[in-house]
């Protein structure tokens, strides 16, 4: 390329230089100058062009969204980046994926959808995209749709560790276990430091009754990362298991690692309880109570000792006034049958007890069922009978679950979507 001092700094034809002469190395270093000079300005042109290319923001705007800052962090980065996207409308779909993810971030994920599935038609944005408007079909509850994105997703990329793990959620919430325990232990292969697919094993095997897995699940994601911020959920969960495996020594080594809570206390106390400690669990239990004085299994667990203290008028009590708060609880109303025949209130306490020995034989159908889903997860009949047994119990998450899985797997269904409509919004 010519450059504007070339003739500036080229000597006459007819001068005689010697080689090393000054006038000679001045010619030299003002050429050379000239050089550096025009490098200088056509490179911080092609730097400034690159800096502001949207390209450049869009990548920026993706490893952002891949890293590991905290969440509001990084999707301001990604609000900042999507301006400069969306200033060339070449970068339609990049711009389109952007602001897909941040209304999904806002919790509009039908709002999203649209501007999902335009970037996913486009050969740029097409796996991210899809990836994407499969979380928007699933938090809008179309898991079937979902499911189905992420499979043509993992088509493409069959390695996709975001598409494995979204689509074992879509399986488990249609009930078809061993499809989700397939894709989340993929996920899981696939992001060796991401703790959230051993979380949703976790979650799923105790759903299903697996405490072995359940346990193995939720200590692999404490160890993958011991310092996230919600690690006393899993800390929790685990106890819980760990509890009802009569395994209360470890289940209070992780109560006690966690922020101090009603729940967190109650369990602590029924912990002790296992454990012989009665006095121990007392006065957990009133600690408890005092933190939340609604709180079902503590005030279970109260009725209960005070029934070995034999406070049975108190103790009839409490546990009716846990009854009130959980009319479906088992073991409350078992225990308040008991008190009530300590009391002489014999009709009461069989009243009681024929209550229990009913909801035993709807817990019993609702395990077998659970069972047979795995064995059969495209059985609608199955999911639908699932999901009218979580109601009768008093689940009404479990009851959603099997009911949209049942109408998902046939729509023509019309039991189905009426005792789904019936049970109303879901709630947090």
């Amino acid at each position: 390329m010519s450059c504007a001092f070339d003739s500036a700094t080229s000597a006459p034809a007819t001068t005689n230089l010697m080689p090393n002469s000054p006038r000679r190395l001045s010619a030299r270093w003002r050429w050379g100058r000239g050089l550096a000079l025009c490098g200088l300005l056509t490179g911080g042109c092609a730097a400034l062009v690159l800096y502001r290319s949207p390209d450049r923001h869009y990548q920026r705007a993706v490893a952002a969204l891949d890293d590991d800052r905290p969440q509001d962090s990084r999707l301001e980065t990604v609000a900042y980046e999507l301006l400069e996207v969306s200033s060339d409308p070449a970068f339609e779909a990049q711009a389109g994926l952007l602001s897909a993810t941040l209304l999904v971030a806002r919790g509009e994920p039908k709002a999203a959808i649209q501007e999902a599935a335009v970037a996913a038609a486009n050969p740029d944005t097409k796996v991210r995209a899809m990836v994407l408007l499969g979380r928007c079909l699933y938090e809008s509850g179309q898991f079937l749709e979902a499911g189905e994105t992420w499979t043509k997703a993992l088509e493409i990329e069959p390695d996709n560790a975001d598409a494995h793990r979204w689509l074992g959620a879509a399986y488990y919430e249609l009930g078809a276990v061993r499809e989700a325990l397939v894709h989340l232990r993929r996920a899981a292969e696939l992001r060796p430091l991401d703790p959230g697919p051993h979380r949703l094993i976790g979650q799923l095997c105790i759903e299903f009754w697996e405490p072995k897995t359940a346990i193995e699940a939720y200590q692999e994601a404490l160890r993958r990362a011991p310092d996230r911020a919600d690690n006393d959920d899993v800390r929790f969960a685990l106890a819980k298991v760990f509890y009802r495996t009569n395994r209360h020594r470890e289940a209070l080594e992780l109560l006690a690692q966690c922020e101090a809570s009603a729940n967190v206390i109650a369990l602590m106390a029924e912990c002790e309880h296992g454990s012989g400690n009665t006095e121990r669990a007392w006065s957990l239990v009133n600690d408890a109570l005092r933190l939340d004085l609604d709180h079902v299994r503590a005030l279970g667990l109260k009725g209960k000792l005070l029934i070995a203290r034999h406070g049975f008028a108190e103790a009839a009590q409490t546990l009716e006034a846990a009854a009130r708060l959980s009319p479906k609880d088992t073991t409350v109303l078992y225990d308040l049958g008991i008190a009530y025949h300590r009391l002489g209130q014999t009709e009461r306490s069989k009243e009681a007890h024929r209550f229990v020995d009913h909801l035993r034989q709807f817990q019993r159908a609702y395990e077998d069922l659970s069972f047979q889903s795995v064995e059969d997860p495209r059985d609608a009949q199955i999911r639908y009978r699932l999901g009218m047994l979580a109601a009768q119990l008093d689940k009404p998450r479990l009851a959603r679950m099997w009911l949209r899985a049942s109408v998902h797997l046939d729509p023509t269904n019309g039991a189905a979507q009426a005792a789904l409509q019936s049970l109303g919004p879901e709630t947090n």
